[in-house]
């Protein structure tokens, strides 16, 4: 019998295996405290965003050729204004929250839930009533919670492939 070439005998090394890292408890933290916050605008982005981004556009499309009241189409257009915002805000702060604990990607959430939450929060406060401000909280301090340094050290290893 012939041999095989020492080489291909050899055992193959051993690829190098990843570790999952689990997220650190402020990185849960604060993708629970975004999930709290991300479920009102859910409710509002499920039972009012949607049906009435179908509504409006359907009046959209008939009002300014049938000769309608100018207001009634500036009506539609704040409607569909805020059903969009209802909807993409939600959109936004789920998809941090996934960024964040799926990708390791803080950034999302941090621009989602500072300067936006606080612009979007202050337009709702000024047309609602400040009594509204409390619902604007949790995704503000999920991304307070994710600035700390343990989610910071988390976030600088990449997740594996």
């Amino acid at each position: 019998m012939s041999r095989a070439p020492e080489h291909l005998a050899a055992p193959l090394p051993a690829s190098p295996v990843r570790e999952r890292s689990r997220p650190p408890v402020a990185a849960i933290l604060a993708g629970v405290v975004a999930i709290v916050g991300a479920l009102p605008f859910g409710v509002v982005a499920l039972l009012l965003g949607a049906p009435v981004i179908a509504m409006v556009l359907v009046g959209i499309g008939k009002l300014p050729w049938t000769g309608a009241d100018p207001g009634g189409v500036f009506e539609l257009a704040v409607a569909l204004e805020g059903s969009l915002l209802a909807v993409g805000y939600f959109s936004l702060l789920v998809t941090a929250i996934v960024r964040l604990l799926v990708h390791r990607d803080r950034l999302l959430l941090l621009v989602t839930g500072l300067p936006l939450t606080l612009a979007i929060g202050v337009l709702v406060c000024l047309t609602n009533g400040w009594n509204s401000l409390f619902a604007f909280l949790a995704p503000v301090v999920a991304s307070l919670i994710a600035l700390w340094p343990s989610v910071d050290e988390w976030v600088s290893v990449r997740a594996p492939a």
